[in-house]
């Protein structure tokens, strides 16, 4: 059969036509088709115009790039992202290494791991690392002077709209590089990514909202942690290195009548990281704010000493914060062997402690009271979230499964839709089963590396999806994520496996609905 060009033309899908190209006189690029046009891949269901649904956005993220340019032109930010950071370690002489994502140990950052096991060592139980840290370091020791790594991270601690347990991230470590080379290098990177972000979205990612570059101009503001916030807060710490440091602060802020919303934190460190986000991070809606030297007790891995102003363990330590989001961590690494392993002994006997105390508790956890609380990033304003239930959850197979019984999945009856803002996130439901940290391992093979002899060296950290959000606009970690978060990802898969059914209730009983 025969087909008029133009109704060909009308065919949705993938099609090309045969040159010659020329000019018209007028500089127009005209194509003279001397033959029909050749369809190569036919669309076999209607193309739609938009989505409004969240779920079929995502479940059907292919169409949603065809029809939606911001998503797609987020994608290619993320691209242009990454390729900036590695251009400006590249030409400052650092070299990009590829480090172990399986290993005995999760190594590094304070964590929840993935754990699973392998043919080859079946009685060892494997991990999934939640940081390059160690790895990187030991690099060092052994001679490469500076290091990076861009790369997948994977934690074990449920999802929400800026957390996902897989994602990207950046590191690197420079020898005899101290907080103030390191907050530098921030500065110099975040402003130029700034200037490629800007430029990019003027020039061909237009879909995407205009940043306002005077909010990225140096110097960005310091806050140092302890001083600020005794200042703030109108109180006086107690010795925050001491095991008592936790009721101790509690009593304190008791009789200054400082009253902190649900239950309280459940080690020193938590109290501070809270302290910090309610006093220190809105400032950082005006312009960028690195918050520095935070109490030893936060910093386990960080190089620390005692302050001449307020005579508290410090350490050599900073976080940036754009817009009320924690986008960079940095420090000076503690590369004394003995001092290490002090200071991970420390800290995992405060974490186990705490466990103990907590083991028959029904509260959220202080990670779970921070999502009930979070901070609305056009506004800075404190949004108080709602719960509500979910209906279809996961098993451990994969299967999709009856929401009878959601705590066998280790989740509780609140909503797990990521991309839904208004509900408590799968992250803080999370952290509300599981009570507390995992307690970290102490890695007695890092330790032995140290001995070996670690220079001083400046390390620093940052989540691509993150910086992601930060040049987009994006609300939504999924939106940075070519198929969204994990959820996403697994229902995906799920729906085309021949063992996933959804249960349907017959007389009152769930049955299989293949």
């Amino acid at each position: 059969m025969k087909t008029h060009p133009c109704q060909l033309s009308h065919i949705p899908g993938y099609s090309t036509v045969h040159p010659p190209c020329r000019f018209q006189s007028t500089g127009e690029l005209t194509i003279k088709a001397d033959f029909l046009p050749e369809l190569l891949a036919p669309a076999m269901q209607p193309i739609p115009t938009e989505y409004t649904d969240a779920d079929k956005k995502m479940s059907r993220r292919h169409i949603d790039m065809m029809i939606t340019p911001q998503v797609s032109d987020t994608l290619r930010m993320r691209s242009d992202i990454i390729r900036f950071i590695r251009d400006f370690l590249q030409s400052r002489r650092f070299i990009e290494v590829q480090t172990p994502i399986l290993a005995h140990n999760a190594g590094g950052a304070i964590a929840r791991p993935f754990t699973t096991s392998s043919t080859e060592f079946p009685s060892r139980e494997l991990a999934l690392r939640v940081a390059p840290e160690l790895w990187l370091k030991r690099l060092v020791v052994g001679g490469m002077q500076r290091v990076f790594e861009i790369g997948p991270a994977f934690r074990n601690e449920g999802i929400d709209h800026t957390h996902n347990p897989e994602f990207t991230m950046c590191e690197f470590y420079s020898a005899y590089a101290n907080l103030d080379d390191l907050i530098a290098q921030t500065e110099d990177l975040v402003h130029g990514l700034a200037m490629e972000a800007h430029n990019s979205i003027k020039t061909s990612l237009k879909s995407l909202p205009p940043l306002d570059l005077m909010y990225y101009q140096r110097p960005f503001q310091r806050l140092e942690f302890i001083p600020v916030l005794e200042e703030r807060m109108q109180i006086k710490f107690p010795n925050l290195s001491t095991s008592t440091a936790l009721p101790d602060t509690l009593t304190a802020l008791a009789l200054c009548g400082i009253k902190l919303p649900g239950e309280p934190p459940a080690t020193i460190a938590k109290l501070l990281d809270r302290l910090a986000a309610q006093y220190l991070e809105h400032d950082s809606f005006i312009k960028p704010v690195f918050i520095t030297h935070h109490p030893a007790c936060m910093s386990p891995l960080a190089k620390s000493y005692v302050c001449s102003v307020t005579g508290q363990q410090i350490s050599a330590r900073a976080e940036l914060f754009v817009q009320g989001r924690e986008i960079a961590n940095m420090y000076e690494e503690e590369n004394d062997p003995e001092t290490q392993r002090r200071k991970m002994t420390e800290y995992r006997d405060a974490v186990l402690a705490a466990r103990r105390e907590n083991t028959h508790g029904n509260m959220l956890p202080d990670d779970a009271i921070d999502e009930l609380d979070e901070v609305d990033m056009d506004t800075g304003e404190v949004v108080h979230h709602a719960s509500e239930d979910f209906s279809i959850g996961y098993s451990n197979d994969g299967d999709l499964n009856n929401q009878s019984e959601p705590e066998s999945q280790g989740y509780s009856h609140l909503s797990i839709n990521d991309d839904n803002d208004s509900s408590i996130s799968s992250y803080a439901i999370n952290e509300a089963n599981a009570t507390i940290d995992e307690a970290p391992p102490i890695d007695n093979r890092y330790i032995e590396a140290l001995e070996a002899g670690l220079p001083p060296t400046g390390g620093w950290g940052c989540g691509i999806e993150r910086l992601v959000m930060m040049f987009t606009g994006a609300k939504r970690i999924s939106d940075c994520l070519p198929f969204g978060t994990l959820k996403n990802v697994v229902s995906l898969g799920a729906n085309c496996c021949y063992r996933c059914y959804y249960y349907v209730y017959f007389d009152g009983q769930p049955r299989p609905y293949i």
